[in-house]
Formats: structure tokens, sequence, C-alpha cells
């Protein structure tokens, strides 16, 4: 049995999320909810949508917008 058949949608998005807390949180304003997320583990593609950027900016706050990005590895 393949590894990704047992884990429920649920499982993926909370590691995805756990995951991307863990290592862009301290750029995100507010914490990631599992709606924000769509994860396909086995395409290995995924998505997060509305985020707010955090970002500091001659000691002010400042409102960068990402509209879109794309990641490749390989």
């Amino acid at each position: 049995m393949p590894w990704y058949v047992p884990w429920s949608d649920v499982i993926k998005k909370k590691i995805c999320r756990f995951l991307l807390q863990r290592y862009l949180g301290r750029f995100l304003e507010e914490k990631l909810t599992l709606d924000q997320l769509n994860v396909d583990f086995y395409n290995g593609t995924g998505t997060v949508h509305n985020v707010t950027l955090y970002c500091q900016m001659n000691s002010s706050k400042c409102q960068p917008r990402l509209l879109e990005a794309f990641v490749k590895f390989g």
C-alpha cells in the first residue's frame, strides 16, 4: 500500500500548515487556516490563498501583496 493513500486531506493540510508556520510564520501577519490551503502530495503541488505578509521598513509597517508565485524544484 502506498504511503499517501491512508492520509486524509485534513491531516495533509495540518502537516503543511505546521511546516509553513514553522519556517515562514515570522513573515505572516496571521496564522494560516486550513481553508487557505490546497495540498496534493501525490502530484507535489500546493497553494496558499489570501495571505497577508508582515514586513518592516524604516520602522513602519508596509503592506506588500504577492499576487502570484511559482516555485519549481529540480
